[in-house]
This record gives C-alpha cells, sequence and structure tokens, in this order.
C-alpha cells in the first residue's frame, strides 16, 4: 500500500472510532464514515471488505498501539504496569470516544456470534502483547503458564478499571485499588 493509500485507511480508521464513540453503532453507517473520515464511499470499500470490519480493525490496532506506548526495556514489572496505567487513562480521557467504541463493539460482540469470534481475536493479540511484555519482568525461573495468567489478570483488571473511569466519579479509589493490585504483585514478583 503506498503511503497516500496508509494515511486514508487510517483516516477511516480513526473517523470510524471517532464515529462509533460518539454516535453508538446507530449512527454508523458507510455514509456517515465516509462524512466523518472525508472521503467517498466507493473509498472506504476500496481498503475494506466491508463497514463491519473497519471498527474491528481500528479496534485492534489501536490497543496493541496504546499497549507498545508504556513498554520501554528498562522499566521493572512495578514500573512497567504503573505507565501502563498511566498511558491507559490518559488515553481514556483524550480519546474517549475510542473508549466507547471500544465498549460499544464489545456490546455488540456479545450479540454476534462472528463479531465476538474478531473480538477474540483482537483480545487474544492484546493479550499476547500484554504477555510479552510482563514475561521478560517476571523473575527468572517464573512459568510461562503464570505470567501469561497474570497477563489475562491485567488486561481484566484494565478494563474494568476503564470501565469504573468512564461511569463513577470515584477516581481516586480506583487508582489507590490499582496501586494495591501492583503492590500484591511486586511481593510476589519483585525482583
Amino acid at each position: 500500500m503506498d503511503t497516500k493509500g496508509a494515511v486514508t485507511r487510517r483516516r477511516i480508521l480513526e473517523a470510524s472510532v471517532d464515529l462509533l464513540g460518539r454516535e453508538g453503532p446507530d449512527g454508523f453507517s458507510a455514509a456517515a464514515l465516509a462524512r466523518e473520515a472525508g472521503v467517498s464511499k466507493a473509498t472506504l470499500f476500496h481498503h475494506f471488505d466491508s463497514l463491519a470490519v473497519i471498527p474491528e480493525v481500528a479496534m485492534e490496532e489501536l490497543f496493541i498501539g496504546a499497549l507498545t506506548l508504556s513498554d520501554s526495556p528498562e522499566l521493572d514489572l512495578k514500573g512497567y504496569l504503573t505507565r501502563l496505567r498511566d498511558d491507559s487513562l490518559a488515553l481514556m480521557h483524550e480519546q474517549r470516544g475510542f473508549i466507547n467504541a471500544y465498549f460499544v463493539f464489545l456490546t455488540k460482540a456479545l450479540f454476534e456470534p462472528q463479531l465476538r469470534l474478531r473480538f477474540v481475536a483482537g483480545v487474544m493479540q492484546y493479550h499476547e502483547a500484554l504477555r510479552a511484555a510482563i514475561e521478560p519482568r517476571m523473575p527468572q525461573g517464573t512459568p510461562p503458564e503464570e505470567a501469561d495468567e497474570i497477563a489475562r489478570l491485567v488486561g481484566a483488571a484494565l478494563d474494568g478499571i476503564a470501565l469504573h473511569h468512564m461511569v463513577t466519579e470515584d477516581h481516586e479509589r480506583l487508582d489507590r485499588g490499582w496501586a494495591l493490585f501492583i503492590d500484591l504483585l511486586e511481593a510476589r514478583y519483585g525482583q
């Protein structure tokens, strides 16, 4: 894909998240997305096979991209998890539409089997990226399956924190809960 095509594709993906996050699934159509992205409907379907796949691809790419923001080789487990939470909350506050779109997408996946399969595939990519970042930060000799389970727990905890940050004003308690979670992991796996 040429540079212009890649830029157009990225603009469509970002517009899909903005539109879905702002209007919900009822306001998400090819015409609305084309308008939001500033392209024709033909351009949408030149870059993507169907309208349904666009937000799916956007979710996958944006979540994996968010994980790479947090990763820095010099961080230990506690430092990585602290930065991951901070980056996730910053993303949530700076791109509220992205988080709204994620939960819309998740809700739709509960009721649409094909979408659920795609969502599970995206969650597995997210999980693998988390595991790959967490595993080398675990003490030497930690069984790989234990690092895998910690990655699952971290992913689920981040989802919960994001959801509760969005619907409650009790951010300080959530922040203290995450800090306690990190402290418990540090007590067990700190080096």
